[in-house]
């Protein structure tokens, strides 16, 4: 019987190793809670063990992250304690498998994995300040393949919050490989930095290379990624979305996370992407200017028609069954829809027109409803965790008892809205219109209210953002 560390004490029984880093000083165990019976990881940084304390710092740093997310993509943190050879963390257990073990991922497949990993990205790139998270490659990224590719995000152990410099070991920084260049050399980090990691990790998922190999691409003068020869079929506007991800300059790269997710979302990525070969003409000549022209507007027309009956089908499939998890619904016109407990979590229903909808209990976590007309809509009870609704319009919506945790509300319009026991916790407010807003017992804890307008609203008995109740 194999021989663990005896945690008793501190109510938590070993029952497996899940890995090991021998470099930096940690262990980590899949473990129950004594009392609970609940299953938990816990990360023991040994650091009397290998006599490097800078561990303490990034246990220290780690808790402190943690603590100020609240994310379903990111196992909570639980708990910690002090043993005789360093530090515990105890975090929640997710039932996934390593990224760096799974194989066969179809193109699409991957392209899923990647708006996945961004979105978990656009939520910690919202927090105040934005949360970087430095070490971001296949072994730090869990995916359920049961569960729609549910991706998780775990070890924050070199996380900072904000844009800092690095001010840690070397030891203690990312892995090589997925480092952008300005992690590589203490620079510092924006919300560009992450991407390069994430686009290093579709390179080892595209071509099968592993993790530790993935350096051997990088070139020694310009520290850019070789990548391209070793790429199966791709379009070549997805090949060149990868390539701007793994720009060695971060200003060559997508600002943020949001920017990436939005230029990746309607990209096709598999196939060349060309056009048909076209006959051997003189290309002067006006007949064959206009087969070109000719054989251009077949092809539009082919792409249209079965664009529009795809978004029909998809439509009326909404309407019948109330579910379109992951649709593309950008532009979607429905006043006055149905839509009554749709499950439309990670729908994209970017710039749609749903005014005087009824969206009662609807699950949309994660969606995109960017700057979507939602004027008079009904979203009582409806589950908008993580959703992004930068600039929607939100006017004399009823938002009664919606769940709106962590959900970037950016510059919306939500004036005359009611918004009683919605709840706001970790939200993104800046500069929202919550003009005559009735905002009675809600929950705006850790909300960012900053230049929000929020005259004549009536937060009767609400959470404020400091955690204190308003009378």
């Amino acid at each position: 019987m194999a021989r663990y560390p005896d945690f008793s004490r501190y109510n938590y029984q070993i029952e497996q190793v899940l890995g090991k880093n021998s470099t930096g000083g940690r262990v980590t165990y899949l473990a129950s809670h004594v009392h609970t019976q609940k299953t938990v990881v816990i990360k023991q940084y040994q650091f009397a063990k290998i006599g490097n304390w800078n561990g303490y710092r990034a246990h220290q740093s780690e808790i402190k992250v943690l603590r100020s997310l609240n994310l379903s993509s990111i196992p909570r943190y639980l708990d910690s304690f002090e043993t005789p050879s360093g530090f515990c963390l105890v975090q929640e257990y997710k039932k996934a498998q390593s990224l760096g073990q799974v194989k066969g991922l179809t193109p699409q497949e991957i392209k899923q994995v990647a708006l996945n990993i961004l979105e978990i990205l656009i939520y910690l790139q919202q927090q105040n300040p934005p949360v970087i998270h430095g070490d971001i490659k296949p072994d730090n990224i869990l995916i359920d393949r049961d569960n729609e590719l549910k991706i998780y995000l775990i070890d924050f152990g070199v996380a900072r919050m904000g844009s800092s410099d690095l001010g840690m070991s070397s030891s203690l920084r990312g892995t090589v490989g997925f480092m952008p260049p300005e992690e590589m050399f203490n620079r510092q980090l924006t919300t560009a930095s992450d991407l390069y990691s994430v686009g290093a990790t579709l390179i080892c998922l595209f071509t099968g290379i592993p993790c530790q190999n993935i350096n051997q691409l990088i070139d020694p003068h310009s520290y850019q990624l070789h990548y391209q020869h070793l790429l199966p079929p791709l379009h070549p506007r997805f090949r060149r979305w990868l390539g701007k991800m793994t720009a060695p300059k971060a200003s060559d790269r997508f600002a943020n996370a949001l920017t990436a997710y939005e230029a990746l979302e309607p990209l096709t990525v598999e196939g060349k992407g060309s056009l048909l070969p076209l006959p051997i003409l003189n290309q002067y000549s006006l007949k064959s200017l206009i087969l070109r022209v000719s054989i251009l507007v077949a092809i539009a027309l082919v792409g249209m028609t079965g664009f529009m009956y795809w978004r029909g089908r998809t439509v009326r499939l909404l309407l019948t069954n109330k579910a379109c998890e992951g649709c593309y619904l950008r532009h979607l016109t429905l006043r006055q829809g149905n839509l009554i407990r749709a499950k439309l979590a990670s729908a994209n229903l970017k710039d749609s027109n749903l005014k005087d909808s009824n969206l009662t209990k609807a699950d949309l976590r994660g969606a995109n409803l960017s700057n979507a007309y939602l004027k008079g809509a009904t979203l009582t009870g409806a589950n908008l965790q993580g959703a992004i609704l930068r600039g929607v319009n939100l006017i004399e919506a009823n938002l009664e008892g919606a769940n709106l945790q962590g959900a970037n509300l950016e510059g919306a319009i939500l004036n005359g809205a009611n918004l009683t026991q919605t709840n706001f916790k970790f939200a993104n407010l800046l500069n929202a219109k919550l003009k005559y807003t009735r905002l009675i017992k809600s929950n705006l804890e850790g909300a960012n209210l900053g230049g929000a307008n929020m005259e004549g609203a009536n937060l009767e008995k609400a959470i404020l953002p400091d955690g204190s109740l308003s009378q």
